[in-house]
This record gives structure tokens, sequence and C-alpha cells, in this order.
């Protein structure tokens, strides 16, 4: 049985603190989302800002890092 791995790494700005929940089993997880922009110009030469939201939902270590994210002014990398 093989295992499928992702990594995925955003670097933005957040919406809001990072929201620590603790499940029934003791598990814990952080959620939180993230704003991502590019910039770029588009055919009539105009400065076009293209912002995209992302819900995240982070497990295990993932957490414990995010969870060391505070400021929503400053771009994070989680």
């Amino acid at each position: 049985m093989s295992t499928l791995r992702n990594k995925v790494q955003l670097i933005g700005n957040l919406g809001q603190t990072p929201e620590i929940k603790v499940l029934d089993s003791g598990n814990k997880l952080a959620k939180f989302s993230i704003a991502t922009t590019d910039r770029y110009k588009n055919k009539q030469g105009e400065l076009v800002n293209d912002t995209q939201w992302h819900n995240i939902i982070a497990w295990g270590k993932n957490r414990r890092h995010c969870r060391a994210v505070r400021s929503k002014r400053e771009p994070n990398r989680c």
C-alpha cells in the first residue's frame, strides 16, 4: 500500500487569529483563513489584484506551528 502525501505552502495574510479546537477524542486542530493575492497587468495595462481566500484546518504538527501565528497584519506562512 502506498502513502500519498501532498505539500502546499500558502503565503498570505490571515483573515482572523487561528482558532484552536479540542475534539472529543482529545485531538486538537487550528481553523483560520488566509488571503493570497496575485497582482498582474491585464491586456489594457491596468493593474489587477486577484485575491483568493483559503479556509484552512491544520492538524498535528501543522496545528502546533500555526498556533504560533498571531498577527493578521504580517504575511504568514502555514
